[in-house]
């Protein structure tokens, strides 16, 4: 669907890129607006690059070619469409409105079709809303049907008083219901449950549509709620069955009910609404005797809580709740308090109540509880505690959350040994039961061998399907594996973590904003999405942040509020700041210079993971650089940050080798040996090293060729060493076809980066002419001057 000017610009849904429009008048539509490839007007405009054309998105992100330019369309060649001119054109088209054939703006088309009145589909003539039919349905219309709350069933209106009475065996049915509920609302589940089914038999009625089920299904969808076993009955998708609740309720409230389909909680909300004659008001909790419908109130709360979001207006009622010992009030409230975002933080009151929730039998209570002990939430660290009590939940109640949490602590060795095949089993118990934690996890194994034979196939679509259901790190981990071959949906799954608090997405996003891929270049959006994760304390966006704060990229130049941003990573452990700090005390940028405090920082992050802190800290120690020379330190740190992927650690490593020293004895093969491993690398230095033996010969057979395709790849990396070096093999004719206006090129290229060595070897060719080069005494002149100018800064 197309945005209006000045809207917030997002990825599209699938909804938003279908065109289905019918134009008012299409030949007036300019052709500039048209799609190249589907000749219709864009929708959702993205530009091909090469050409300038829009294209649909739908059209842009499908494989092909442009049908104008005839150039391949790839995701690195495709951008959103940054003129914002041309998104207001688009939405103040005229299309028709399907229902009334009016035509309206493109923008406009979906609020005015909900909003547009059709014929009552049961034939009545009354003109209704789409929005409003269900209701003319049940109320107004004088032909629609309605559900006889006695056994469920759906009849016409002319019917429920006359004809249906007689099919509905209502008396000994009603009957055994009302006791159900008497004995549901006094807590004695088990016997609720028993009274309901025989109800179920009174009546004739098949389980699946019979109203008299919705303790029933209740039952088994807040098994982890109400800490019953599981009665093992189905959740018919026809919510009509709760009607009999809502006998006395309001009928919008049943409306309401019928039109919101909320999952698993979709029957805490019917009997929320449905029993509100007999629940408490949420205003005046302490007004009200819970005595006599506990279970009731309790999922008003939790209607509240879960559903409307209306947290602080179900915490007197939760409290009022758990005052009279119902453990999933307690549960809630203690979830409260450990997160500290209602109520006051207070991990002791957590506890306390999380061990009250576990002694009445809580389904969740050993998972909640043992989580605290776990990571000491409010209580000394217990591993060993946790795990008994993960296993006690399973043996309880088969909980799907100590089965995820109990796979968690044998992949991580947390209480128990560890042992990732035990974990991979308990995993895939409860990805089994619908656990989308554990199936992300679960897809985590497949993906890196943990475990189990390393299956990235299946690794990954265990975490689309986590990801389908906003499971974050699995809609992360796509969109990594994703970012290459389609940009555009990686950038989807990243926005919509993001919108889920995840703040590695977070990060993300703002690399996206803050290098102009997939959309347009903002470095405004990428520091307030840096901030963002940084205020949830994540090393990666503290240290996007330090930076833009140091290098005024997005904000005013700030190097003590940089420090202050390195220190914060630095206390979180963040290896990037740790090593920024480093550097920060090495040049006593924004603090007091401080080589020993700079050397301790690039330890501790190379400890934590950061190679090029150990890189670093190689080379002070090979150079003598604001230390004392110490190849003995130096060496063997170059050779474990090598081994590690460090490709500049590793050309350093076959340089000394190649060269030979007082510590390191000369080398060809090991020389070779790391160049290769740097230029594997993507290192352009390796890259020109390993060229050079192949050029000499030293280490390996001679080939020229081999040193020129090196080179090219070295000099496309923009290495000014190998554009020189590839220059003289086209002016000599070595591995390559003797190509002097090549090299005069390729040196004009170095030369524009300063390089002195290609300044002095251009103003020779001028000076004396050589190849299609004719002598040129000003430019030779002026070229040698600009090398010494060069060299002396």
């Amino acid at each position: 669907m197309a945005t209006a000017p000045g809207a917030q610009e997002v990825i599209p849904t699938d909804s938003e890129t279908i065109d289905d429009y019918e134009y008012f008048d299409l030949a007036e539509v300019g052709e500039d607006l048209l799609c190249p490839q589907c000749t219709r007007p864009v929708v959702w405009p993205m530009e091909h690059i090469p050409c300038g054309a829009l294209l649909c998105y739908h059209c842009a992100t499908m494989a092909g070619s442009c049908s104008r330019c005839r150039e391949e369309i790839r995701v690195d060649n495709i951008r959103k469409n940054p003129v914002k001119y041309i998104d207001g054109v688009l939405a103040s088209l005229l299309v028709y409105c399907p229902t009334c054939r009016a035509p309206v703006p493109r923008s406009q088309r979906s609020f005015h079709v909900s909003q547009c009145p059709t014929s009552c589909p049961m034939g009545c003539g009354a003109l209704v809303k789409p929005a409003c039919q269900l209701e003319h349905e049940l109320s107004d219309c004088p032909l629609g049907s309605t559900i006889c709350t006695i056994c469920g069933s759906t009849v016409p209106k002319s019917g429920l008083n006359s004809t249906h009475p007689s099919e509905c065996k209502c008396d000994e049915a009603t009957e055994l219901m009302l006791l159900g509920l008497s004995c549901w609302d006094n807590g004695n589940l088990v016997e609720a449950i028993e009274l309901f089914s025989h109800a179920t038999e009174a009546s004739g009625q098949d389980p699946p549509s019979f109203f008299y089920l919705p303790a029933i299904v209740a039952t088994r969808a807040i098994v982890q709620l109400v800490g019953v076993p599981n009665v093992g009955c189905t959740l018919p998708q026809n919510l009509s069955y709760a009607m009999y609740f809502s006998s006395t309720a309001s009928l919008n409230s049943v409306i309401k009910f019928q039109a919101d389909s909320l999952g698993q909680w979709s029957t805490l909300q019917s009997l929320a609404y449905a029993r509100n004659c007999k629940a408490t008001s949420l205003s005046e909790p302490e007004k009200y005797d819970f005595t006599d419908c506990m279970q009731s109130a309790y999922f008003v709360a939790m209607w509240e809580f879960h559903c409307k979001k209306n947290i602080k207006g179900s915490l007197p009622l939760l409290k009022k709740l758990s005052e009279g010992l119902h453990s999933g009030a307690m549960n809630t409230l203690a979830y409260c308090y450990e997160r500290g975002e209602w109520v006051p933080k207070d991990l002791t009151k957590s506890v306390s109540l999380y061990q009250k929730a576990f002694d009445l039998g809580f389904a969740t209570g050993p998972s909640n509880l043992g989580l605290c002990y776990k990571n000491a939430k409010g209580i000394p660290q217990d591993e060993a505690k946790a795990v008994s009590l993960f296993l006690e939940g399973i043996e309880r109640s088969n909980c799907v959350c100590c089965l995820n949490n109990l796979a968690t602590c044998y992949e991580g060795g947390c209480g128990v040994p560890k042992d990732r095949e035990k974990a991979v089993l308990y995993y895939q118990r409860a990805s089994d039961m619908g656990v989308v934690e554990s199936t992300s996890n679960l897809g985590f194994c497949y993906l890196f061998g943990r475990g189990v034979a390393k299956d990235t196939e299946r690794g990954m679509k265990l975490l689309e399907r986590a990801a389908d259901f906003h499971q974050v790190d699995a809609m992360c981990q796509v969109a990594y594996s994703i970012m290459k071959t389609n940009s555009i949906r990686a950038f989807d799954l990243y926005q919509r973590a993001s919108d889920l608090g995840h703040v590695h997405s977070i990060f993300m996003l703002g690399t996206y904003y803050q290098s102009g891929t997939v959309v347009p270049r903002d470095q405004g959006k990428a520091v307030a999405l840096f901030k963002k994760g940084s205020a949830a304390g994540y090393g990666l966006c503290l240290f996007e942040l330090g930076r833009c704060y140091k290098d005024g990229k997005g904000v005013p130049k700030d190097i003590a509020y940089a420090v202050f941003l390195f220190q914060k990573g630095f206390e979180s452990k963040s290896s990037r700041c740790t090593f920024k700090l480093g550097r920060r005390y090495e040049k006593g940028d924004g603090v007091a210079k401080n080589i020993d405090r700079a050397i301790e920082l690039y330890k501790i992050a190379y400890e934590l993971g950061e190679i090029g802190a150990g890189f670093h800290l190689a080379v002070m120690y090979l150079e003598g650089r604001k230390v004392p020379q110490n190849h003995s330190l130096s060496v063997p740190l170059l050779h474990k940050v090598a081994e590690a992927g460090h490709g500049r650690a590793a050309f350093i490593l076959g340089t000394l080798y190649h060269n030979g020293s007082d510590t390191v004895a000369k080398d060809d093969d090991m020389a070779v040996m790391y160049y290769q491993m740097s230029a594997e690398s993507s290192c352009a230095h390796g890259m020109y090293g390993l060229a050079q033996c192949y050029l000499k010969g030293e280490g390996v057979d001679r080939n020229p060729e081999a040193a020129a395709e090196l080179l090219q790849r070295a000099s496309d990396l923009r290495y000014n060493e190998a554009t020189v070096a590839l220059a003289e093999l086209s002016r000599t004719g070595t591995g390559v076809p003797r190509d002097v206006g090549h090299a005069v090129a390729l040196l004009h290229t170095a030369a524009a980066q300063r390089h002195t060595g290609a300044m002095m070897t251009l103003s020779s060719i001028y000076e004396t002419g050589e190849g299609e080069v004719v002598p040129n005494a000003a430019m030779s002149a002026t070229l040698r001057i600009q090398a010494t100018t060069a060299h002396d800064t």
